[in-house]
């Protein structure tokens, strides 16, 4: 299986699940949960656009935020080599869209059932505090959970044979989820993030304010819900055509038809539900989701919907057509009279019963008059007589000279044309004039009409490209304040300056101010860290000493106050005083006797004042890479419980590859077998990496280490370990109790372990460097010896470079076993032997 690592993230590429317009969905695991997933990548040619990746990771922060039942949760985004992802839940099943495709049949009660668990998908993205959109509505967008394939799944007319206790089978026993709400804007944003005139949605679906570019909202949505209701009930979608634009135009301009003029089944409480949706005005629509849920409920439930019972396109309501021709819309009535006069020359068979258009007889209770009324309302209805209007719908009267009638409609449409051109609504302006053109194709204005809407449309795609360059532009300053790394801040601005002088943005001084700024800052902190190391590093005391006051010079830190007193360190060792030092290290009285020789060498160096702060946490030791322990009671754990220890020594860093590659050589004379580790080829660490920390050395093999490295030394506990790293006050990270991105090599901040110290900012209390991330190190206690699975299991304490976040927590324990122990390192303790 092939295995591709992002994050928290697994992707089995070989696993696809599906591809579309947007993108492939692969299988997935997310790693810290161990639970499946589904990991869409997007398609590269959308990621391209200007303002697409910002819009992309706001929209997948706020879609995050929102839980429901009816919603694919979205558990986390982010890049992977120029390609934008984001991972979301797992559903198995299938789309409603394939059930559509092979010809299921709905009833009622199931379309009731899908409209319902939609409008409440809709409702939790409406009442997030950004009030989500989704804009695309539609039963591909609909995803029904395992158990509901379109193989499996009997319509409810072929169940309900069985009792009510299969009602709704299957549709009312499964997960109806809404997917792929990668077109929502932010409301509150719309008027930054889209520009006015853009079409956005799928024609057969889209609402008459998005048909004309106008902004959406969630009356948007439950109008593009009412299509997806109508096609279930009925078969097919309530406006029909060839070409996008054709039906464009009837969404805008046609008033849709019941229900049940298509499907005489479909009742009279689920026609006025539909139709309430499909209001031409968002304003006559359901309002929210709630009152639609209200009504899709008590249709379910038996009772009568709130929605009027009425015909909801019987509303007097004048509209400016693009002709500008007031347009006045009234349904006529049904001519039900000669119906009734029917009935009456059946003569006694309404006493007893009728048959009604399913064939089957029943009885008439004592209202006739409401069963009667219910009957017709089941009988397909006449569809509107015409009227005044346009578009084939309500139209004017016609006058003696049908060309002259499609001349003056095309003259009409072409000055309208031209003035919405002129007014930068190019989007509404090309289609007036291709509906002038097919109305009188030999106009001889349409040639210059065309001139003015192409040159619309030339400044449109200016100016959406323009603000969408304005709109990165500024998202990438924002991303440079808030980067984590200095690195990052500058790769931000290269690319906001790129972008400013392209497209001659306000605010490239700004920025390229900053980026002079951060470029200057990069280089003072790589400087800064580069003198520390190579003063850590000098065995020459005073190469040591100009290092150290050269980084001083830069500032201030606790790495460099710890160095004061290891180059004083090497000085003592530089002038014989090893021996000296080693007999008063006997015993808390010797212990004070070398603090006072310490405090004698901070003098001698004349840089008291800058080592003062480390003075009683960092002491002369004899190895010349260890660190002082003071021995007394410390907060150990998360419960905080007090411990006490005696004193020790700590390496101040981890061990390295080539401190592992002299013990391989020795080890290797005197005929033992141990191993390199996996990641080198040979017994040497790969070239550059010997001063990288060592990873992947066996448990035992490290005992073995430590008695190369000679009397004294051996692996600490795990209360060794923690004081190291805590200190006495129990604090959650070497630095304090705040996590600072910037302080340790933690969650993928680098791909690959750092050389040690060089994060200057993880450095504990005593002087140990790297204690919260970078590669985690073993210790001899026992991970947990009530459990049989972790019989002889080491614990490996500290963060990695890959760790999350809450690993960089100094309680943090972890097995030593599987791909964990293939990344441990190590560092060790002494005490006077």
């Amino acid at each position: 299986m092939a295995v591709l690592a992002i994050g928290d993230f697994d992707v089995f590429t070989d696993k696809i699940l599906g591809k579309g317009g947007w993108g492939k969905v692969y299988l997935g695991r997310q790693r810290s949960l161990n639970r499946q997933v589904a990991i869409k990548f997007l398609n590269a040619d959308m990621t391209r656009e200007a303002d697409f990746v910002v819009r992309f990771r706001r929209e997948s922060q706020c879609l995050a935020s929102i839980t429901s039942d009816h919603i694919i949760q979205v558990y986390g985004a982010g890049e992977h080599e120029g390609a934008q992802w984001f991972a979301m839940e797992y559903v198995e099943g299938a789309t409603l869209q394939k059930f559509v495709d092979r010809g299921r049949k709905f009833e009622e009660p199931e379309v009731a059932v899908i409209g319902l668990a939609v409008a409440k998908a809709l409702r939790a993205a409406w009442n997030s505090p950004e009030k989500i959109v989704h804009r695309d509505i539609k039963p591909s967008n609909i995803l029904v959970q395992t158990g509901a394939s379109p193989e499996n799944m009997l319509p409810y007319a072929e169940t309900r044979k069985h009792g009510s206790s299969v009602l709704f089978t299957n549709f009312r026993n499964v997960k109806i989820k809404v997917m792929d709400f990668g077109l929502a804007k932010l409301k509150k944003e719309d008027n930054e993030k889209t520009l006015p005139g853009t079409v956005m949605g799928t024609p057969k679906y889209i609402s008459p304010e998005q048909a004309q570019g106008k902004p959406a909202d969630i009356r948007s949505d439950i109008y593009s819900l009412g299509v997806m209701l109508f096609q279930l009930a009925t078969g097919r979608t309530p406006f029909e055509g060839d070409t996008a634009i054709s039906l464009l135009s009837k969404h805008i301009y046609d008033e849709p038809p019941s229900p049940s003029s298509y499907e005489p089944k479909v009742t009279r409480e689920m026609d006025s539900i539909v139709l309430k949706c499909l209001g031409k005005l968002p304003e006559e629509r359901y309002q929210s989701p709630d009152a639609l849920i209200e009504d899709l409920d008590a249709f379910l439930g038996g009772k009568r919907p709130r929605v009027s019972m009425g015909d909801h396109t019987a509303i007097e309501r004048k509209n400016v057509s693009t002709t500008g021709v007031t347009i006045v819309r009234k349904k006529k009535k049904a001519p039900v009279l000669s119906m009734l006069l029917l009935l009456a020359l059946a003569g006694g068979v309404a006493a007893l019963g009728f048959v009604p258009p399913d064939g089957t007889k029943r009885d008439f209770p004592g209202n006739l008059k409401a069963h009667w009324a219910r009957w017709v309302t089941r009988a397909p209805q006449p569809k509107p007589e015409p009227g005044p209007g346009i578009a084939g719908h309500d139209r004017l009267p016609t006058p003696a000279d049908p060309k002259a009638a499609k001349r003056q409609e095309a003259q009409e449409k072409l000055a309208e044309a031209a003035r919405r051109a002129d007014a930068g609504e190019a989007t509404v302006a090309r289609q007036l004039l291709e509906e002038a053109r097919m109305a009188d194709p030999d106009s001889s204005m349409i040639a210059g009409i065309e001139a003015k809407v192409i040159a619309a449309e030339e400044l449109a795609a200016r100016e959406k490209e323009r603000a969408g360059a304005k709109a990165q532009f500024e998202a990438l300053l924002k991303d440079a304040r808030e980067a984590k790394e200095p690195r990052e801040s500058i790769s931000a601005l290269e690319k906001a300056v790129e972008l400013a002088k392209k497209h001659a943005l306000e605010g490239l001084s700004e920025a390229e101010a900053r980026l002079s700024e951060a470029k200057a800052r990069v280089a003072s902190v790589d400087r800064y860290s580069t003198l520390t190391r190579e003063a850590a590093d000098a065995l020459d005391p005073e190469v040591a000493l100009e290092k150290y006051k050269e980084a001083s010079s830069i500032g201030s830190s606790d790495q460099v106050t710890a160095l004061a007193p290891l180059i004083e360190k090497r000085k003592a060792d530089a002038a014989d005083k090893h021996a000296q030092l080693a007999a008063k290290l006997e015993g808390e009285k010797k212990l004070a006797e070398a603090k006072a020789e310490y405090e004698m060498a901070l003098s001698f160096m004349g840089t008291n004042r800058e080592a003062q702060a480390g003075r009683d946490r960092v002491v002369k030791l004899i190895p010349v890479d260890v660190v002082y322990v003071k021995g007394g009671m410390f907060l150990y754990g998360e419960a905080r419980a007090e411990k006490d220890l005696g004193s020790y020594w700590i390496q101040a860093r981890e061990a390295t590859c080539d401190d592992w590659a002299a013990f391989l050589a020795v080890a290797k004379v005197a005929g033992k077998d141990v191993a390199p580790p996996k990641s080198w080829s040979s017994a040497k660490p790969p070239e550059g990496q010997g001063g990288l920390p060592v990873r992947g050395a066996a448990f035992a093999d490290v005992l073995e280490y430590a008695k190369w490295k000679g009397p004294g030394w051996r692996v600490p506990t795990e209360e060794e370990w923690e004081k190291a790293a805590r200190g006495e006050d129990g604090r959650l990270y070497p630095w304090g109790n705040d996590f600072d991105p910037l302080k340790s090599n933690v969650a993928n901040r680098s791909t690959v372990p750092l050389f040690p110290a060089t994060k200057a900012g993880d450095v504990s209390p005593c002087g140990c460097f790297d204690m919260a991330g970078n590669v985690m190190e073993w210790t001899t206690s026992e991970y947990d010896t009530t459990k049989p699975i972790y019989k002889n299991v080491k614990t490996i304490r500290g963060g990695r470079y890959d760790s999350p976040e809450k690993g960089a927590i100094l309680t943090t324990r972890t097995p030593g076993m599987g791909a964990d122990a293939l990344e441990a390192g190590f560092r060790l303790v002494w005490t006077p032997p």
